[in-house]
């Protein structure tokens, strides 16, 4: 192969700078064609791509929108860091008119900070899914990776009851988009829909009752639970 031994190592595992023909030589003796993405530095855009595609079974971002193309709100993510690493925030509403980046804005953010976390669930609400079936699926996922008996009950009080121990017992971070859908468009603004009431009890309970995660709700409108809760000396937030 014509290369040190020392060389291959380093290649091999990656810790050391190596030049381009050492490069070369290394992939002719496998037949392999060198090309530039193999030898240049990867930019933070595909560095989040990379970090999304890699198969992780703690992190699940299921249909979460694409974030290679993301440009400003370094106030906002800054701000929304320290809420989520230095306040420890247990419940963050991003707020706004559709089509502002609220979705973009909080992938682009728990794909910052997702190290932090022992488990990270996307879930979208945009089909207005029912409050039984939602948790159940957040449920299946977070204790599996937890490395959990997935038995989850059947009631949405004991569903309830399990995922707050679960954000107990580990850290983690679970993102739901669109929460707009399972709010009232009969002018009672924040109020949950009729049959959608099961959210609003656990926006509530998520929001006071102590534990080690966070939970992120994008939304056009404020839900009424997160208007009366949050506050400087809470650990509910808005932006």
């Amino acid at each position: 192969m014509e290369l040190a031994l020392h060389t291959v190592s380093k290649i091999m595992g990656r810790t050391d700078v190596v030049n381009r023909g050492s490069l070369q030589k290394a992939f002719s003796a496998f037949k392999l064609e060198l090309v530039k993405s193999d030898y240049t530095q990867p930019t933070e855009e595909s560095k989040d791509v990379e970090v999304r595609s890699c198969a992780n079974p703690k992190r699940d971002w299921g249909e979460a929108p694409d974030v290679s193309i993301f440009y400003n709100r370094s106030a906002e993510l800054l701000q929304l860091r320290r809420w989520l690493l230095e306040e420890r925030c247990r419940l963050v509403a991003l707020l706004g008119i559709g089509g502002i980046g609220k979705s973009t804005l909080a992938v682009k953010l728990g794909l910052q900070v997702q190290s932090e976390f022992d488990v990270v669930v996307w879930r979208s609400l945009h089909s207005s899914p029912p409050v039984g079936d939602k948790l159940t699926s957040i449920l299946q996922f977070s204790l599996w990776s937890a490395r959990k008996e997935v038995l989850i009950p059947d009631s949405f009080d004991g569903k309830l009851s399990k995922l707050i121990e679960c954000l107990s017992s580990n850290r983690c971070l679970i993102i739901l988009d669109n929460a707009e859908t399972i709010l009232s468009s009969g002018g009672q603004t924040g109020l949950c829909r009729p049959g959608y009431e099961g959210y609003a009890q656990s926006i509530k309970t998520i929001a006071e009752v102590p534990h080690n995660s966070c939970v992120i709700l994008t939304s056009t409108e404020k839900p009424r639970e997160i208007g009366l809760l949050e506050g400087e000396a809470t650990k509910v937030k808005s932006l």
